[in-house]
């Protein structure tokens, strides 16, 4: 036994992660063997108190075996936010006196256990309590002014996820500590977590958990052992050798795709291995599928394998990787900033609530902020004015299976490239890993930005007017809302069947635009052509 241990370790090691990442992989497998301890028990069919009892106490253990007596910065905090809630429920003080508690006290555990090398401790829960206290205090704010009423206020708050009583302690503790979300998410609204006790997410009956739980289960395991196998080989210290200066750009390019592509996976495995702790509970469940008939269990997915191998560009990230984390954001940050009257200042200020829940590192800032949010924008306004000359349907296969390769390989290239600060962490080894790169991606924005300046500048030397797409032309703005509205119908369809209206879904599982929200927060940007050439976030409301 000792000696498997062992062996366990050195691959962990090797691997980038510690001991606490084994602790993380039992906590993870045990929560799904809790979650189908209360499916197949039908412990479902308790009375709600003793189902929060349940996930109070699995909650604890798990959480106490990983923690240890840090477990009380989870219990305390927990217990602040629910004394503020009572206090001042539904009023702004409560929403203000949340955010700034939650924010500073996971920056202060920041602070207190930062280091150069990631530790899984209990701030990694406490990231997803985070997002629960803010959203929380949020939806509670919602249903006490009854923003339902008003179409205005209804596209900056969500009314179907509003709640108009304070939770209780019991539920409060149960919500919190459900362990299918406690270690590394997703956050989910309060009022799925009390219809679900509630029973109401079930309105056919109760479906079984074991086969999808051990599908989900299976193919995380998996691709985390492709992770294990093979981030020996692509480590991310090789950035900082003299060896990779040393190597051509093309090579340092295909090195940064085979890295990230090994790197993803670590969160792609992470995440499914999660997700089966939520299906085999029945949390996860996401109603019938209209036109296959078929149930879904991607109520509380992080991840989608299909569009995170399937799409081209940056923005459509959000719909695939770290999903309903992304539609958070979307939610309670960006949509909520809408009193600036500016995307660009709603779309910077979500970015950096993004790094600052991420952590403290310099790295963070670097990748979020100095790298991801400029390629973001040189890609959104290109597709813009490239998809308004050209008519991408005339293109021949053999054209556009060109296009979409080179788009998969400058997606997840691009992306690496903005990944690399933030593994690195600290800003000097950031931008040493940059700088070996000859800093390659940063300069393409900053001659692309250069272009797009000369060419305005032409435009009004030479006097050439506003061009729109011609009409029957199917650009690649044209193909975004295609793809939207499929992911959309998608997802909204889940209970229409049992439920006789897409309304009804609506109110049962998003609760229910759960998934179907995200690509609002894909970080679109676009040209206005009105008086001016001026770089906008373009929102696809539903």
């Amino acid at each position: 036994v000792c000696t498997g241990m062992d062996a366990v370790k050195r691959v962990t090691y090797t691997a980038g992660l510690g001991d606490s990442a084994i602790g993380l992989l039992l906590a993870l497998f045990a929560s799904a063997v809790y979650g189908l301890i209360y499916a197949s028990l039908s412990l479902r069919k308790w009375t709600p108190t003793k189902q929060h009892l349940y996930f109070i106490l699995t909650g604890v253990s798990l959480a106490y075996y990983c923690y240890r007596l840090e477990i009380l910065h989870s219990i305390i905090s927990q217990l602040v936010v629910y004394l503020v809630l009572q206090r001042w429920p539904g009023t702004s003080t409560s929403v203000i006196a949340v955010w700034t508690f939650s924010m500073v006290y996971l920056l202060a555990g920041y602070v207190y256990v930062s280091g150069e090398r990631y530790i899984i401790t209990w701030t990694l829960s406490q990231c997803v309590l985070t997002l629960k206290f803010i959203g929380t205090a949020s939806d509670l704010r919602d249903g006490y002014r009854e923003f339902s009423k008003d179409a205005r206020h209804a596209k900056v708050n969500q009314p179907n996820l509003a709640i108009k009583t304070a939770p209780t302690l019991l539920e409060w503790l149960g919500y919190c500590f459900f362990p299918g979300t406690l270690f590394v998410g997703p956050s989910f609204p309060f009022r799925r977590y009390k219809y679900f006790v509630e029973g109401r997410l079930f309105p056919t009956g109760t479906p079984s958990t074991l086969l999808p739980t051990l599908k989900s289960m299976l193919l995380g395991v998996a691709i985390l052992g492709i992770h294990l196998g093979l981030s020996g080989t692509f480590p991310a210290s090789y950035f900082l050798t003299d060896d990779y200066a040393a190597l051509s750009v093309v090579i340092q390019l295909f090195y940064i795709f085979a890295w990230i592509k090994v790197y993803a996976c670590r969160y792609v495995g992470i995440w499914l291995i999660s997700d089966s702790a939520c299906i085999a509970s029945g949390m996860g469940y996401n109603g019938i599928e209209a036109t296959s008939q078929r149930q879904q269990w991607n109520a509380l997915s992080n991840i989608d394998i299909y569009y995170l191998e399937t799409d081209v560009t940056l923005t459509s990230g959000p719909r695939s990787f770290n999903v309903l984390t992304n539609l958070w954001i979307m939610r309670y940050v960006y949509k909520r900033l809408r009193f600036l009257g500016s995307k660009i200042a709603s779309l910077a200020l979500s970015m950096t609530f993004i790094t600052v829940w991420h952590g403290i590192h310099a790295g963070y800032f670097l990748t979020f902020l100095g790298t991801e949010l400029p390629l973001l924008v040189m890609e959104r306004v290109s597709l813009e004015y490239a998809s308004r000359y050209v008519q991408f349907d005339s293109f021949s296969t053999v054209s556009k299976g060109l296009l979409m390769a080179s788009g998969y390989i400058w997606r997840w290239t691009a992306v690496g490239y903005a990944i690399m600060p933030f593994e690195q962490k600290r800003l000097d080894r950031g931008l040493r890993a940059l700088q070996a790169t000859h800093f390659f991606f940063h300069i393409v924005f900053i001659v692309w930005v250069a272009c797009v300046v000369v060419c305005m500048i032409l435009a009004r030397v030479l006097g050439i007017g506003k061009h729109g797409r011609s009409k029957g032309s199917a650009g690649v703005g044209e193909q975004d809302r295609f793809h939207t509205s499929q992911f959309k119908e998608r997802n909204l369809s889940s209970f229409t069947k049992q439920n006789g209206s897409t309304g009804s879904h609506r109110e049962l599982n998003g609760l229910s635009t759960l998934q179907s929200e995200q690509n609002v927060f894909a970080a679109s940007v676009s040209v206005q052509n009105r008086d001016s050439s001026v770089v906008s976030l373009t929102k696809k409301d539903d």
